[in-house]
């Protein structure tokens, strides 16, 4: 006998792209999924109160999926039709400050203004009133404030005063990373992870004493405790040949992913395959959709609980006249 217990998983496949190749999406921390399959029908009543004959006409397949992971490639695959990019973009909300005393200038540039990208507003943060903001070229007077490049200028009425900053950002394209090893034998290189993407040197040190070696670069070492780096690959010296490291280096590469919602022409609509695997005590029931698209995503909040997300799709049939396969153990 088969049985589903729990939401089962749900993949989708992007079907209508030019490439032909797509990476399968999986719906992150699936709640539950519905299938429906809705038929209308056709009664003939002649003089009796009960119908003579019933007829089918159109059916519908619809299904509805609802899922808690958050993943920019479900909905620009799957609803949007549209390619992700890396990167993400961040919102830092009252970000505390001071206005400088007397004396000026009365300016704070925020945490992330190398890459501050729009002004959220500016309250203070004794009243809880916001601040007026006026133009770049303006100068402010009390209670007012301007910004450009995450530089924030104040009137010098208000020096001193503790304010609330709230502005958006982008992830910064350098980040840091840190790696355990081992020097290996001959040459006594260690390439680091991301090596291609490779920026800078921080630090390398001892991981059981956490004494930091020393950088010789450009030259090669030639001491125990020594070491050069080029383009992420590190150099040491035979003496220090199987002595656990900690590195510790920059790079290139953004984390998260961003989706820019294009307006597109009337019609266009990514069309995928839908997968859906549903267990119990080892036993599976799966359902392939050959065609399906999506006609509705939903992205709600509510206090004092998780957002799950509403992914609705309709599906139609494949060049062989298929909607799909359903199988079960029986």
């Amino acid at each position: 006998m088969q049985n589903i217990f729990g939401a089962g998983s749900l993949w989708g496949i992007r079907t209508d792209n030019t490439t032909g190749v797509s990476t399968p999406v999986k719906f992150g921390v699936l709640q539950e999924v519905q299938f429906d399959f809705t038929r209308t029908i056709k009664e003939l009543f002649g003089g009796y109160q009960m119908p003579i004959a019933i007829g089918a006409g159109t059916m519908k397949p619809t299904a509805k999926a609802k899922n808690a992971r958050i993943f920019i490639d479900q909905y620009a695959e799957l609803f949007f039709g549209l390619s992700s990019a890396a990167g993400q973009s961040l919102i830092s909300e009252d970000e505390a400050g001071t206005i400088p005393a007397a004396g000026g200038p009365y300016t704070i540039s925020v945490t992330d203004a190398a890459t501050w990208t729009d002004d959220l507003g500016v309250f203070f943060t004794a009243t809880g009133l916001p601040l007026k903001k006026v133009a770049t070229g303006a100068t402010p007077a009390k209670g007012q404030y301007k910004v450009a490049s995450g530089i924030y200028t104040f009137a010098a009425a208000d020096a001193g005063l503790a304010v609330l900053i709230n502005y958006a950002y982008t992830m910064a394209a350098t980040l840091n990373a840190v790696q355990t090893t081992y020097i290996p034998a001959t040459p006594y290189q260690v390439t680091v992870d991301h090596a291609t993407d490779f920026v800078a040197n921080v630090s390398v040190k001892n991981l059981a004493t956490g004494v930091s070696l020393t950088d010789d670069s450009p030259s090669s070492p030639t001491l125990a405790g020594h070491y050069k780096v080029a383009n992420g690959l590190y150099t040491f010296v035979s003496d220090d040949e199987d002595l656990a490291i900690q590195i510790e280096y920059t790079y290139t590469g953004q984390s998260g992913r961003k989706l820019t919602l294009t307006n597109q022409l009337l019609g266009v609509t990514p069309t995928f395959q839908g997968w859906f695997k549903g267990n119990y005590r080892g036993k599976q029931c799966v359902l392939k959709l050959a065609n399906c698209v999506s006609s509705k995503l939903t992205l709600p909040t509510k206090l004092e609980d998780f957002s799950i997300q509403e992914f609705d799709f309709s599906m139609f049939a494949d060049d062989s006249n298929n909607i799909g396969i359903l199988s079960a153990s029986e």
